[in-house]
C-alpha cells in the first residue's frame, strides 16, 4: 500500500455478532470501513483500489469509496448494513461519512428480496451439504472401479475438458445463459436470484437433484453435437468419477478445518447453527427492509439466534421456519412500497461529492 490507510479512512465500526447481540465469550471482534484513497486513484491509469484487509490484531476490512458505494446500492447485506449501525459502535467517522449516512435512504430498494434472500439460501444450502455429511458418516474414497473405469488408464483431462468446452458452448448458445447475461449487466443480483429459482423449480418438479439434471442436460447437447453413445458413456462415467473425487476432497477439508466448538455443536445437534442463525437472521432482516424500510443491525430476536446457534432447536423446526419466512417475503415483495431499485444518479453524485470534499480537506 503506497498510502496510509488509516489517514484515508473516513469510517470505521464494529460488526458481526457482537452488534448483532449474538456474541459469545469466544466471539471474533469484526471491523469493516471506508477509504477514499489518493486522487491518482481516481483519475490515474496505474492505480486501483478496492479494499485493504488484516487480521492483526483483528479481521478488518476497508472498502474503497467506489466499491462500497456500488456493493451497498446492490443491497449486498454485508455492506448496506453498515449504513445503519449504531453510532455507539463507530470507531472513526470522518465529516464525509456523515454526509452518506444522512443519504443512506438511496440505497434500500427491493433489490434486497434478491440479495438478502440468495444469500440466506446459500447459507441454508451449505448448512443441508454439512449436515448431509454429518448423518452419512466417513466418506470412503471414490475409485475408478467403482465407475467401471480401468484404474490404470485413466481419460486424459484433455480430452474430457475438449468434450465440456465443445459442450458448454453449444449450451450457451441454445439454453438462457445468453438471456442471464443480458440481465446481468443491468442487475447482477436479479440474474443470480433468477438462475437459483429455476434450479428450484426444476429440483422440485422434476424430483431430482440439480447434479442429477445438469447430467441429463449434458448428456442430451453431447448428442445433439454427434458423439456416440458409447463414447459418451465413458465421458459420463469419467465426469462422474471426478465429481465424487472433488467431493471427497470437499469433505476432508471439511472435517480437518472445523473447528473445536463447531465440531461439537454439529455432534451435538446435527447441524451447523452458526450458519443457519446467520441464514434466519438475513431473511428477518429481509422481511423488515420490505416492510419498515430500513435495517435492524442490533437484533431483537439475539436470543433465539443465540439459541439456534447452540443447538436448542431441532432443524426440521428451523427448516419450516425458513419456508414459513421465504413464503412472506415473496408476498411483501409484491406488497412493498420500497423503491424498485436504488437511486443510482443520486448515489453517484453523492458519491462524487464526498471525494471532492476530502481530497480537498486532505491535500
Amino acid at each position: 500500500m503506497d498510502f496510509d490507510v488509516k489517514n484515508h479512512t473516513i469510517f470505521l465500526t464494529l460488526t458481526g455478532s457482537r452488534v448483532y447481540g449474538t456474541a459469545d465469550e469466544s466471539s471474533d471482534y469484526d471491523y469493516r470501513g471506508v477509504l477514499i484513497p489518493p486522487k491518482r486513484y481516481f483519475l490515474g491509469c496505474n492505480s486501483r483500489f478496492e479494499q485493504h484487509e488484516s487480521s492483526i490484531p483483528n479481521d478488518t476490512t476497508i472498502f474503497g469509496i467506489n466499491k462500497f458505494l456500488k456493493l451497498a446500492a446492490d443491497n449486498n447485506p454485508n455492506v448496506v448494513e453498515l449504513l445503519y449501525i449504531k453510532p455507539d459502535h463507530w470507531l472513526k467517522s470522518e465529516p464525509e461519512w456523515f454526509i452518506i449516512h444522512d443519504a443512506r435512504n438511496l440505497f434500500l430498494s427491493k433489490k434486497c428480496f434478491h440479495t438478502f434472500r440468495g444469500y440466506a439460501h446459500a447459507q441454508l444450502k451449505r448448512v443441508k451439504g454439512h449436515r448431509a455429511w454429518l448423518l452419512q458418516g466417513e466418506i470412503p474414497e471414490p475409485k475408478r472401479e467403482d465407475f467401471s473405469l480401468d484404474p490404470m488408464k485413466p481419460l486424459p483431462q484433455e480430452i474430457v475438458g475438449a468434450a465440456d468446452s465443445l459442450i458448454s458452448l453449444w449450451l450457451q448458445q441454445n439454453d438462457i445463459e445468453e438471456d442471464l447475461a443480458e440481465i446481468a449487466r443491468h442487475d447482477k443480483s436479479l440474474a443470480t436470484a433468477f438462475r437459483q429459482r429455476l434450479w428450484e423449480f426444476l429440483e422440485l418438479h422434476l424430483g431430482i437433484a440439480r447434479t442429477e439434471i445438469e447430467g441429463l442436460v449434458w448428456g442430451g447437447a453431447a448428442k445433439q453435437l454427434g458423439y456416440q453413445d458409447s463414447v459418451l458413456d465413458v465421458l459420463q462415467r469419467e465426469k462422474r468419477y471426478r465429481q465424487a473425487k472433488r467431493h471427497h476432497e470437499s469433505w476432508l477439508h471439511w472435517k480437518a478445518e472445523r473447528n473445536a466448538k463447531r465440531k461439537e455443536v454439529e455432534t451435538k445437534c446435527g447441524f451447523d447453527g452458526k450458519h443457519l442463525s446467520h441464514c434466519l437472521r438475513l431473511m428477518a432482516m429481509c422481511k423488515e427492509i420490505l416492510t419498515e424500510g430500513t435495517v435492524r443491525v442490533e437484533r431483537y430476536d439475539a436470543s433465539f439466534l443465540r439459541a439456534i446457534r447452540d443447538g436448542q432447536y431441532s432443524f426440521e423446526e428451523l427448516e419450516q421456519r425458513y419456508q414459513d419466512l421465504d413464503k412472506q417475503l415473496e408476498d411483501l415483495y409484491q406488497k412493498s412500497t420500497l423503491q424498485h431499485q436504488p437511486k443510482r444518479t443520486e448515489i453517484e453524485a453523492l458519491g462524487i461529492e464526498v471525494v471532492e470534499r476530502f481530497l480537498r480537506r486532505v491535500a
